[in-house]
């Protein structure tokens, strides 16, 4: 495994707030070519000297047709790596009004 963890469970977040989530790179990580989140509300950097992967996740406004109710939310970040390999990490959580 290339990561401590793939998986990080935020628990609540409240709408329109922000979190930084980091991942740590377990030693012999193969180089990373390119890294990407499909989603807009969240942005990835990777700093090899500290070897950790900082998530921001935006997480704003709760859609209109779920009312009042929380949102679950999964995210996704994908890794791929030069040697021709990839990874998904996820990011996990509930949005709350």
């Amino acid at each position: 495994m290339n990561w401590e963890t793939t998986t990080y469970n935020f628990g609540t977040i409240k709408k329109n707030t922000t979190r930084i989530i980091t991942f740590k790179a377990n030693p012999g990580l193969p180089e990373i070519e390119s890294l990407s989140a499909p989603c807009g509300c969240t942005k990835v950097k990777y700093d090899s000297q500290s070897r950790l992967l900082t998530v921001q996740y935006n997480a704003g406004e709760i859609p209109r047709h779920l009312g009042r109710s929380n949102q679950a939310i999964t995210k996704y970040v994908h890794v791929t790596y030069k040697d021709g390999t990839s990874e998904t990490l996820t990011i996990k959580g509930i949005k709350k009004h």
